[in-house]
């Protein structure tokens, strides 16, 4: 009798150990399910979070830019939108980067010395230069959500700020696909939308500019006469020292003074406005026109960085041939080494051809 009631102790001991492990093994598997599933509802909020706005819905269009007002000119075409009374709408911009030097540089020097602004800023303008070739843009586009919008100063485009350590959210447009692609997140203090390198320093592999940048930099010192024969070009008594000029009698026109080989460059616009006193010298062995300083610059010209980003004896043009009373000069531009851009590739004299012919005018 104690010994059946002993077994029936152990039997029972048993079943309900089987029935606890039963429990607890059913408990973590509602445990997993629900783990998956929190997981899931993650991954489609941030989901639903990156893509909230489809940027090129035509509601949201305000036409191409490339100004942000008279003097903050943007390095490359861009629109934007911003709505602060919807707060299912976040402030947005698609700006389309160049991938080469060659095109970035084309609208950096967009507005230069043009008669006509008001015309080729048009959106239409813009567009249609755009279209024709899209496929030499990077296209993306930048969401910061509103609430790292400061708008304390009143709702409106010019009283918004950007708050310390916005989040950036960053896409690319793949034209082929025709799909946007989240690329990622960044926090930032100053979104500047409207810089190549806002872009290029995120994304370097998306851009033969930086491997064009390398280039430039290595031809830092090319700009020397290539070969016996133009520097045989030149009268063997030349002298640089003079008043060079394109017309001795045009006031405005953009000139070189010098007393002896070092001298001032004033460079004008086409409108004959001064957009910097330049020191500059000439180099009698490679027969180029260098850069030393910049103690003057107009307000307009004052974002290219003069006194780091275009190096002291950095050379911007070349005499071909000539004699001391008229010269071939082959202007070459201004290298900025921080950027890997050239500045003012167009000569200032007539905005036309590379090489201009000098005359002296003492």
């Amino acid at each position: 009798m104690v010994r059946k009631y002993r077994m029936m102790k152990q039997i029972i001991k048993v079943v309900l150990i089987c029935l606890l492990f039963i429990s607890c093994n059913g408990q973590n598997t509602h445990k997993n399910k629900q783990y998956v599933k929190d997981s899931k509802k993650q991954i489609e909020n941030s989901n639903k979070q990156q893509f909230s706005v489809d940027f090129f819905d035509q509601k949201y269009f305000n036409g191409y830019q490339i100004s942000f007002g008279d003097f903050d000119i943007s390095e490359h075409p861009y629109r934007y939108y911003y709505n602060y009374e919807n707060d299912q709408v976040q402030w947005f911009a698609i700006s389309y980067v160049p991938k080469d030097i060659t095109l970035h540089n084309y609208w950096l020097n967009y507005l230069q010395g043009k008669t006509n602004p008001e015309e080729i800023t048009q959106s239409s303008v813009i567009e249609k230069i755009v279209n024709k070739n899209l496929s030499s843009y990077n296209i993306f586009a930048i969401n910061i959500p509103k609430k790292f919008l400061d708008v304390s100063n009143g709702e409106s485009e010019e009283a918004m700020l950007f708050k310390n350590d916005t989040e950036v959210y960053f896409y690319l447009y793949n034209l082929s696909e025709k799909k946007w692609r989240f690329l990622k997140k960044v926090k930032t203090n100053s979104p500047l939308f409207g810089k190549h390198n806002f872009f290029s320093s995120q994304f370097p592999e998306l851009f033969s500019f930086n491997r064009d940048s390398e280039k430039l930099n290595k031809k830092d010192n090319s700009f020397k006469a290539k070969n016996n024969d133009d520097l045989e070009s030149l009268s063997d008594n030349f002298s640089i020292e003079g008043n060079w000029k394109c017309l001795c009698n045009k006031e405005n026109d953009s000139e070189f003074i010098f007393p002896n080989n070092e001298g001032t460059f004033f460079m004008k616009d086409s409108k004959g406005n001064l957009i910097a006193k330049l020191i500059v010298g000439y180099n009698e062995e490679s027969k180029t026109i260098r850069y030393i300083g910049a103690p003057i610059v107009s307000r307009d010209y004052m974002y290219i960085d003069w006194d780091f980003g275009i190096k002291s004896n950095t050379p911007f043009a070349v005499i071909k041939k000539g004699d001391n009373k008229k010269i071939h000069l082959e202007w070459k531009g201004f290298l900025n080494s921080k950027t890997g851009k050239i500045e003012f590739h167009k000569n200032p004299f007539n905005q036309t051809t590379n090489t201009i012919i000098l005359n002296n005018c003492d």
